[in-house]
């Protein structure tokens, strides 16, 4: 007991009693971990529903928090956002936001023309660190459709797979001859889904005892191996029995247990001589806590958890030389998350009725808290299961590999075993057996908040370097002189950037030197090529989903979304290009309309220009030198009957006719439609009602919206970030009839 006391106290202030150079080794280990973290966002996206029609908009919030407290990160300027088709893998849309105050409000049109299907929605920031496993999970998942109506049949989630596929995962990382051990397992199909399995854990072919799945094809059973004896498992969904992992004849087993403390045992094997060992237990690369103490046949810590950050912890086991012993990871404060409470008049309201939606946000102890809220009320037939919300993102998705099904589970007070399936979950999702690679070098960052543009030219040297031009239209006055460096390099900073949504770069008084840009979104692509999107997926029970509301009026426009026009034949969307484009076409152009209406007319009197795609007659004979007035003869093989097309310049060759290089600036932002009254006499087919990207509460606020004229059910949520980076979510639900 003695020991349990000292080891609390080194806990909380490592190290009190200690030597010199337990003292240096405790540094050392908080170091390994504090060294390997540079400051870097997490990305969040939230969108106001899950389904959208083409020519709707896409709108989004994303939150950029502090990948380590979650609090708004101020250390990124642009966010870049791209829109890529899933099954296709192509891209349909890529844009600049500015990120302002921790965040990004921001939409996207889906062109009539786009094909139905998932797609991505993705985001990126300088400090969004690349993963090293090749998982992107900065996404939401949207579906795109032409035809709400074919949502209305039941979804169903049927998976057509076979085979069962059991793997097992030692506590702690080994499983130990002659010591007592905890042997997780998960059990899945071809496809990877969860597999509910049991069967009997044989020794050299006798059995020993049942095991069984508990949660998602998961379990457990605690075991003591002897050296000389084989162990395999049966199953009863599996025809072979299956051999447990490699033995080890001497190690260490290391378990931990969470309640209002942290519990850590380590065993080492007998033949073990006793020895210090240290034990480190950090969250997001914050280091927690370091313990040391002399292991002989066992060693018990108890680390107090009650400062210490909701999330998954790291524990590992270290020798006197600081290398690895073992590791396990836990989940500490489940249940500490934001709440966020709200309030409706009534559960049912008419057509274009007024409400009141009253939100309240506290912390555990039910005391008010400020709060960055994202507030979203759409149609259920526009929603779909999906794993990803703000609490499964900031504290699974991110921090554990692989896939991980119904994650919502987990912070759902409503399930009272969540908490042993997520220390299951833990045991097997998030279990290696140790690698060290702190040490490997961090990943270096995909795109940056600055464009780098380069000065170049043909020639070795450039012997005085270009002032140049940075605009968006002439007419709008938007201008900045830019200086390259020495090297021929202009770092464009978001203030630039902010110019407009497409900028113009100009060499001025040098006609021998070009720009070029460098594309983020290229280097953005050939990121994308070496990983592969991480997203938790919805299994739901039985083989189909509930049957969703088929009452209600769709298939209008909604009132919301403006469409764009198309390009026309030689159209372009950017009015200042259409302007060059102009310019170009008449640039020596010699073309012109006699007072006779004849194209090109030899008596040379001028009318005007040629219009675009008119029918003229065109004097094409070899006699123009001698006819100099009206009128004149001609014969029939010297007229012929055209119509005028001016040259086509495709955007590429206008730019490069006028010295131009353009880049992408930042996005405009747009306003979410909501009606403020109901007196309107035009149709009302809004399937969102509200969308409110961001909403700041310093404890209750209310917001009013209407109800539009679809007969249907609604659901809002409510998630966002509370004061200390707490993270925080919840729906609520109401119907709306005529």
């Amino acid at each position: 007991m003695p020991t349990r006391r000292i080891l609390l106290i080194l806990c909380l202030c490592w190290p009190v009693a200690v030597s010199a150079q337990n003292r240096v080794t405790m540094d050392t280990l908080a170091r390994q971990v504090t060294a390997s973290v540079r400051p870097s966002a997490t990305l969040y996206l939230r969108t106001s529903k899950d389904i959208y029609e083409t020519r709707e908009d896409v709108w989004f919030r994303a939150f950029v928090l502090d990948a380590q407290s979650f609090t708004p990160f101020a250390g990124d300027a642009n966010l870049y956002v791209r829109l890529v088709h899933a099954q296709k893998d192509s891209l349909v849309w890529k844009e600049i936001y500015p990120i302002q105050q921790g965040g990004v409000n921001g939409h996207i049109y889906l062109d009539p023309g786009l094909p139905e299907g998932v797609y991505w929605l993705e985001a990126y920031s300088a400090r969004s660190v690349p993963e090293r496993d090749h998982a992107f999970r900065s996404l939401r998942k949207i579906t795109v459709t032409r035809d709400i109506n074919a949502f209305r049949k039941p979804r169903t989630t049927r998976r057509k797979a076979g085979g069962v596929r059991l793997s097992f995962f030692p506590e702690g990382g080994n499983l130990v001859a002659e010591l007592s051990n905890r042997m997780a397992f998960k059990a899945v199909d071809s496809t990877g889904g969860p597999v509910a399995v049991s069967g009997v854990l044989l020794e050299d072919g006798k059995p020993l005892f049942p095991i069984r799945s508990t949660h998602e094809g998961m379990g457990s059973f605690v075991f003591r191996p002897e050296r000389s004896k084989r162990y395999r498992v049966a199953v009863n969904q599996a025809p072979d029995t299956l051999l447990l992992p490699e033995m080890q004849a001497e190690g260490w087993t290391l378990s931990a247990d969470t309640r209002d403390t942290l519990f850590v045992r380590i065993t080492p094997s007998a033949g073990i001589p006793r020895q210090r060992v240290y034990c480190r237990v950090q969250i997001r690369g914050m280091v927690q806590a370091i313990a040391s103490g002399m292991a002989g046949e066992e060693l018990r810590i108890a680390f107090p958890i009650q400062h210490m950050p909701q999330g998954i912890a790291e524990v590992t086991v270290f020798d006197e030389q600081r290398r690895p012993l073992a590791e396990r990871l836990v989940y500490l404060h489940p249940d500490r998350q934001l709440k966020i409470h709200t309030r409706l008049a009534k559960t049912a309201f008419g057509s274009r009725e007024k409400v009141s939606l009253t939100i309240r946000a506290t912390d555990e102890q039910g005391k008010p808290v400020s709060a960055d809220l994202a507030v979203s009320i759409s149609d259920d037939l526009y929603g779909l299961a999906d794993g990803q919300d703000i609490l499964t993102h900031c504290y699974l998705s991110t921090q554990l590999r692989g896939r991980i099904v119904n994650p919502q589970y987990y912070f759902d007070p409503a399930n009272t075993g969540r908490q042993e399936a997520l220390d299951l979950l833990l045991l097997t999702q998030g279990w290696r057996r140790y690698v060290w690679d702190q040490n490997s070098g961090l990943v270096p960052p995909v795109v940056s908040d600055t464009v780098a543009v380069h000065v170049v030219s043909s020639k070795k040297k450039i012997a005085r370097m270009p002032a140049v031009l940075a605009f968006d239209r002439p007419e709008n006055g938007n201008r900045e002189f830019l200086m390259p460096d020495a090297s021929g390099q202009i770092l464009l900073p978001p203030a630039t950037l902010a110019i407009g949504r497409r900028i113009y770069l100009k060499c001025l008084g040098n006609e021998e030197v070009s720009l070029h840009a460098d594309d983020p979104f290229r280097a953005i692509a050939a990121y994308r090529k070496t990983t592969l999107p991480a997203y938790p997926e919805v299994i739901l029970p039985g083989d189909e989903a509930p049957e969703l509301p088929r009452t209600g009026v769709f298939g209008k426009t909604l009132l919301d979304v403006v469409i764009r026009a198309k390009n026309g034949p030689g159209g372009f969307r950017d009015r200042y290009l259409g302007q060059l484009d102009s310019l170009a076409k008449l640039e020596g152009n010699t073309d012109y309309v006699g007072q006779c209406g004849i194209l090109n007319c030899p008596a040379g009197d001028r009318k005007g220009k040629p219009v675009e795609g008119r029918e003229y007659t065109e004097y094409i004979g070899n006699r123009r030198s001698e006819i100099n007035a009206h009128p004149y003869a001609f014969s029939g093989n010297e007229m012929r009957r055209v119509v005028y097309h001016y040259p086509v310049f495709t955007e590429e060759e206008l730019l490069e006719k006028f010295r131009l290089t353009r880049i992408q600036g930042y996005y405009p932002a747009k306003q979410f439609y909501e009606p403020d009254t109901d007196a309107s006499s035009v149709s009302d087919f809004r399937n969102t009602l509200l969308w409110r990207p961001v909403l700041t509460t310093t404890g209750e606020v209310t917001v009013d919206f209407y109800t539009s004229d679809i007969d249907s059910s609604f659901t809002g949520i409510v998630e966002g970030i509370g004061n200390g980076g707490l993270p925080g979510r919840t729906t609520f639900h109401f119907t709306v009839k005529k």
